[in-house]
């Protein structure tokens, strides 16, 4: 039976808390759903996993079948057909003795499927002492089994059950998907009622309207709402809000895609191209991010030269004295070696 269960998450490390086993049931309902039965052809065995109240939130509404809990009743070993008159009558003896010995057996190795699945997952030094009472109870129940680790592991504060909360109203977008949401909305239920502090249908659909409606994108299915729940024929609890909301989340989800995406339009969006334009982007910005601050380093520089050159400057000019490296231009007096040659040349040019 478990061969057919969903890939299991990986082991948890330490103890477990109240967040763990309620991550691990979500689990073990998944595994509890992948056998068909007779009991409910809508959850298949999910009975098994929880209890009545949980049941009736999951299912949307079907009723616990609380009269197979925790089995089915005993079948005889053989059919009986003292009732039974004609061959056609004991064919159909046997089938119904088959049905309904597979139904019972079914449960019967379900619930050692699912304990056998959640002791996997648990570290061993956390599960010696349950180990040692199945033992004294080799057909025990899984939900008698879950609720062990829950008592002895579970215990929570109230910042926990207010984390818990806080994670069911947290942002959402349609394009995440609803059943994101509902998910979302599922888990914090089921911690609710595991730590004893149960959230009740209307608040869980409360919590998911304002979800939604703080999206803003909802504005006329958040008044088509109000006033469903204006008549009094109508419900609103979790089952309707799943029923409402699904098909405005689909169209918002698909609405919100843009067009080019489908293929219309001349702009037609290519991921790859955009990939590669956003890189390109990216890397001219560096580019000219790095230019840039080299650039003002070198300015800085400059500038810190210019300003040593005008500290000297100044100093020097206060003390008479030309500055360093500065040309002294001294005037030379009249009738010098330069002047005569140039008499000289224009008298014998005149001659």
């Amino acid at each position: 039976m478990r061969a057919g269960f969903p890939t299991p998450p990986e082991p948890t490390l330490g103890a477990p808390n109240l967040f763990i086993l309620n991550d691990l049931l979500q689990y073990i309902c998944k595994c509890a759903q992948t056998h068909k039965s007779t009991i409910s052809k809508k959850m298949n065995l999910l009975y098994v996993a929880v209890d009545p109240g949980l049941y009736t939130h999951y299912s949307a509404g079907e009723a616990y079948p609380t009269n197979d809990y925790p089995f089915p009743p005993d079948v005889d070993e053989v059919p009986d057909f003292r009732a039974c008159n004609t061959d056609n009558d004991r064919a159909a003896a046997k089938i119904t003795h088959a049905i309904l010995l597979k139904t019972r057996n079914d449960v019967v190795n379900m619930n050692a499927a699912l304990i056998d699945t959640l002791l996997s997952l648990i570290p061993s030094a956390f599960k010696l002492l349950y180990e040692q009472e199945r033992m004294m109870d080799p057909n025990a129940v899984f939900r008698q089994c879950f609720n062990w680790f829950v008592a002895k592991y579970g215990r929570t504060s109230a910042e926990d059950r207010e984390t818990n909360r806080t994670a069911m109203a947290a942002d959402w977008h349609p394009s995440m998907g609803f059943e994101v949401l509902t998910s979302r909305l599922f888990r914090g239920v089921t911690f609710a009622s595991l730590s004893g502090h149960p959230i009740t249908d209307k608040d869980t659909v409360d919590i998911g309207v304002r979800v939604l409606n703080r999206t803003g994108l909802f504005c006329e299915e958040y008044k088509a709402w109000i006033l469903r729940g204006d008549d009094p024929n109508n419900a609103i609890d979790f089952a309707a809000f799943k029923s409402f909301w699904e098909n405005a989340v689909q169209i918002a989800a698909f609405t919100a895609v843009p067009a080019s995406n489908h293929g219309y339009g001349m702009g037609m969006a290519n991921d790859e191209d955009d990939t590669a334009s956003l890189t390109d982007a990216v890397s001219n910005f560096g580019t000219a991010y790095a230019a840039t601050q080299e650039s003002l380093r070198s300015n800085t520089a400059n500038i810190n030269a210019i300003q040593g050159q005008l500290q000297m400057l100044c100093q020097a000019l206060g003390n008479g004295q030309p500055p360093p490296g500065a040309i002294n231009y001294q005037q030379r007096p009249r009738g010098g070696r330069g002047r005569g040659k140039q008499h000289g040349g224009n008298g014998g040019h005149g001659g």
